[in-house]
This record gives structure tokens, C-alpha cells and sequence, in this order.
């Protein structure tokens, strides 16, 4: 038997990979597995990372919508606490450069204070909008009661 099985004939074939092969149970499937375990060890890096340092910390974007392809970067929104928002600035670049050579996932964070947040929600920003529609929160701080 070999890797990957092919079903049909002519131009309609539906391929897949072969479960029971030894290389595709032993190899290929842990290491979907191990990439999908990673990205949860990412997102509790930030979480640990994060908490009590900002206000709230969401996820938004492709990996929100689950739809990342291995070139797509994690947007993460970050809200600083008054007078915060350069030292988390530097946190998520650091965090940046560890998710970067750890797991292969560039960060694309937007840092933002409270103030800036809700300037954004009053202009109705097309972005803004999305993360609150899409995102998921990350820490006890939540976007929505933020804009309240």
C-alpha cells in the first residue's frame, strides 16, 4: 500500500492519504497533530505573557477565523493600561521574536489604550469592527466591556 491512495478513474479521482501506512501514522499524522498543539502553546504563551500587563488581548484575523495558511501571521490586538503602551509595545515585539523562532508564526500585534479603542468604535474603523465581530479574547479583559 502505498502513501497516498487514489480512488476513481479518469479525470474524477479523489486522493487521500493511506491512514494505515506506517509513515503516515507514525509521522505524518503526530506531526499535524504537534502543529496544532503548538499553536495552543503560542496562544498561552501570550496569555502568560500578557496577563496583568494589558487590558485585554485578542486574537482577530485569519487564525480568529480559521483560516490560516502557513504563510499568515497571528494579528493579536493588545489594549495598554494607562500609560503603558510602550513597555507592551516592547513585550509583543519580544513575544514577536520568540513566537517567530519558536514556532514559525509571525505576531502582527496593534497596541492601542483604552482612549485610542474607543476613538476607533466611534469612528466605526472597518478594522476595529472585524476584531469585535471575528476576534476571541484571550484574558479575563474583554474587548466588548472595554467599549462600554
Amino acid at each position: 500500500m502505498r502513501i497516498v491512495q487514489r480512488l476513481g478513474s479518469g479525470k474524477v479521482q479523489l486522493i487521500r492519504l493511506n491512514r494505515d501506512h506506517a509513515v503516515v501514522r507514525d509521522v505524518i499524522l503526530p506531526m499535524f497533530r504537534a502543529e496544532q498543539q503548538a499553536m495552543a502553546k503560542l496562544r498561552d504563551s501570550i496569555r502568560q505573557e500578557f496577563a496583568g500587563k494589558a487590558r485585554a488581548a485578542t486574537i482577530f484575523g485569519s487564525v480568529a477565523r480559521g483560516e490560516e495558511e502557513p504563510a499568515s501571521d497571528l494579528d493579536l490586538l493588545l489594549v495598554a493600561p494607562s500609560g503603558g503602551k510602550g513597555k507592551l509595545s516592547d513585550l509583543a515585539s519580544e513575544l514577536g521574536q520568540r513566537a517567530l523562532s519558536e514556532y514559525g508564526v509571525r505576531l502582527a500585534p496593534i497596541v492601542l489604550t483604552v482612549p485610542e479603542l474607543k476613538e476607533r468604535a466611534k469612528r466605526s474603523e472597518p478594522l476595529l469592527a472585524n476584531i469585535i465581530a471575528e476576534g476571541f479574547d484571550l484574558l479575563d479583559g474583554r474587548l466588548g466591556d472595554l467599549l462600554r
